[in-house]
């Protein structure tokens, strides 16, 4: 492996560049901080793992962390419908049509929903309806009830 010191000076570098401190490059990698600080002040070995996770964790080219030759990030090319196979097309139309259909799905559910609500508050006005009307009832046979309770006693 290339001059472990170099690499360490690169790897401060880089987080220089990102503008992130030892415990926040340290998550970025998937490692513990302890780790990374022991490899910068030399005390661990920079590792074909170590380079791995920072390449992986930072979007960094591997050839600048080992030889300092190069960008030091990889560039991120965008993917034109062009360059997709028909197959990666065929897959997307695909999918997007499940989608659809899930939605029409949910939709169809909703108004389902929608028209069992309505169910629900038209009976409930009619049971509103119904209690009022067993209130009344109850007032006029205890109406009834007491006149003739009064009938039988005045008439002894």
């Amino acid at each position: 492996m290339e001059n472990e010191d170099d690499i360490r000076l690169r790897v401060k570098e880089l987080m220089r560049l990102l503008n992130v401190n030892q415990s926040k490059f340290a998550k970025g990698c998937g490692i513990k901080q302890g780790n990374l600080s022991a490899v910068l002040k030399g005390r661990r070995k920079v590792g074909t793992v170590l380079i791995n996770q920072i390449a992986l964790g930072w979007n960094v080219s591997k050839k600048w962390l080992l030889t300092g030759e190069g960008d030091s990030f990889k560039s991120v090319g965008i993917i034109s419908d062009d360059d997709l196979t028909q197959e990666v097309q065929y897959e997307i139309f695909e999918i997007n049509k499940g989608l659809l259909e899930s939605n029409r799905g949910l939709v169809e559910s909703n108004k389902g929903l929608v028209e069992s609500a309505k169910d629900l508050v038209e009976s409930n006005k009619m049971l509103t309806e119904t209690i009022r009307n067993m209130q009344d009832s109850k007032v006029v046979f205890d109406e009834k009830f007491f006149n003739l309770i009064d009938k039988i006693i005045n008439q002894k």
